[in-house]
């Protein structure tokens, strides 16, 4: 599990490659900005601020010291590209982030060298989810969190169905046996083949807390991944 002096990217731990965080650059927490507009209203005191409910993703960086040149190789391949992220002693939450920039290794001691990496940083902490909850009836069902999130659900059954999610509804025509839907990626699909078209309506969210999940036609069960967050 992560702590204070290294962390885990793409599901491996940086131990593995003998690198050590350096205490000032641990890549803390931080909270996304959110995008906004704003407008000046003419001869008056206050702006017009309209606030978006979106947020911006934004730079963490982390210092290294690398105690195996041998290794530079192996780690340049594994920093790199964009996967989950974990930090500090958040053991039940991860980031999505990307490696955005290149580095060089500076010699730091007799045997050691440090370098800095950066990552571009979605907005949102995850919490982990080890398994798809399983829904066979409608009711009432808990969202951890404090955003709103955006669920994968697959929708098992046939024929006309509508999906309805607190006061959002969503129908799909002529399902087949199964269709999913992945409102991060806005796409329905059935496992690789296109399904948007039997789609109509906003990809489903979830709200914190409490949300009421229905259904009409015959649906014998729902999959859900609640993708839980928070700022």
């Amino acid at each position: 599990m992560p702590n204070k002096n290294r962390f885990i990217f793409k599901g491996e731990l940086s131990d593995t490659f003998g690198l050590e965080l350096v205490p000032i650059k641990l890549g803390r927490r931080q909270k996304a900005e959110e995008q906004i507009d704003r407008y000046e209203i003419p001869y008056s005191n206050n702006e017009l601020i309209i606030h978006s409910g979106k947020y911006k993703p934004y730079i963490q960086e982390f210092e290294f010291i690398l105690k195996d040149y041998k290794l530079i190789p192996v780690i340049n391949q594994w920093l790199s590209g964009r996967g989950n992220l974990q930090i500090d002693d958040n053991t039940d939450c991860y980031l999505i982030a990307s490696v955005i920039e290149g580095w060089e290794y500076e010699k730091f001691t007799f045997n050691t060298y440090k370098f800095s990496v950066k990552f571009l940083v979605d907005p949102f902490y995850y919490f982990m989810e080890s398994r798809s909850k399983i829904i066979t009836k409608p009711g009432n069902y808990a969202n951890r969190g404090n955003i709103y999130s955006e669920p994968y659900i697959k929708i098992n059954g046939n024929g006309n169905v509508e999906l309805i999610i607190n006061s959002q509804i969503c129908s799909f025509t002529d399902v087949q046996d199964f269709i999913e839907i992945d409102t991060e990626l806005k796409i329905a699909y059935k496992d690789t083949i296109n399904q948007g078209y039997r789609m109509n309506g906003d990809f489903p969210i979830l709200n914190p807390g409490i949300n009421s999940i229905n259904w009409t036609g015959n649906v014998t069960s729902l999959e859900i991944k609640n993708r839980s967050r928070e700022l």
